[in-house]
């Protein structure tokens, strides 16, 4: 089956981001004008305590084609969904801030003419990740339990990704978790709903690493939100009779 391209909605969460923020949306706004497809770029500001909203909003009434959400917590997972959902155009495009490609964008859209959606994965044989040692192992580590927990069949769940709005906005609307684990619940449940898919290699740098005291953080954050999402799955699996 195949499935037309013909707009884009590009969404990036963005908190306490006022050092780069201008400098990589106008980048990354120049850059999807040269791909010669209609396009808005969604800055999904959240949470911010320094001039990001300010920043961004500005940028709104100077850059062709970007669009400003705000909302009032500073989530990762929550500003991700808000932005999927008030998307307008038929494929999406989740960036980090820090890191986005148009390479990724290109070879996403010929795979989209044949699939559903499109992973970046820097696991993926051929990927690089030049991120610290600590980061990888945490990596391996949490995609071996995904195996384990729920039968992941991919390499990555975090990072870019590009999908048909259609597709996808369903599976969104029933994710409920918030943080980083949001795009696992994404991705899990699009594997559950047979959504047809395919990995791209990345390679993975870091502007700004976080520190390890930031990292461990956030480990009670993660494992409520795993917590939750196994209960939600465990549920949904149970009404579509799934093991």
């Amino acid at each position: 089956m195949t499935h037309p391209v013909n707009s884009l909605s590009v969404v990036v969460p963005v908190h306490n981001e006022e050092a780069i923020l201008e400098s990589q949306v106008t980048a990354m706004a120049a850059g999807l004008a040269r791909l010669g497809r209609p396009f808005e770029l969604l800055i999904v500001e959240n949470g911010s305590t320094d001039r990001t909203l300010r920043l961004g909003q500005d940028l709104a009434k100077r850059v062709p084609g970007v669009r400003v959400l705000t909302l009032p917590e500073g989530d990762y997972g929550l500003a991700l969904r808000h932005g999927i959902l008030q998307a307008r155009n038929d494929v999406v495009i989740v960036f980090n801030v820090e890191f986005w490609s148009l390479e990724f964008v290109d070879i996403a859209l010929a795979a989209l003419q044949t699939r559903e959606m499109v992973i970046g994965s820097k696991s993926a044989p051929g990927a690089h990740d030049e991120r610290p040692a600590l980061r990888r192992t945490i990596t391996r580590t949490y995609n071996l339990m995904l195996r384990w927990l729920w039968g992941f069949d991919g390499t990555d769940t975090h990072g870019m990704k590009a999908f048909h709005r259609a597709a996808l906005a369903p599976i969104v609307e029933v994710c409920r978790s918030s943080g980083f684990v949001f795009d696992t619940e994404l991705v899990l449940r699009a594997q559950r709903a047979g959504v047809s898919k395919i990995e791209l290699p990345t390679d993975a740098r870091e502007l700004r690493a976080p520190s390890n005291r930031s990292l461990f953080r956030r480990v009670p954050d993660v494992l409520a939100n795993l917590l939750r999402l196994w209960r939600g799955l465990r549920d949904s699996g149970k009404r579509d009779g799934l093991r």
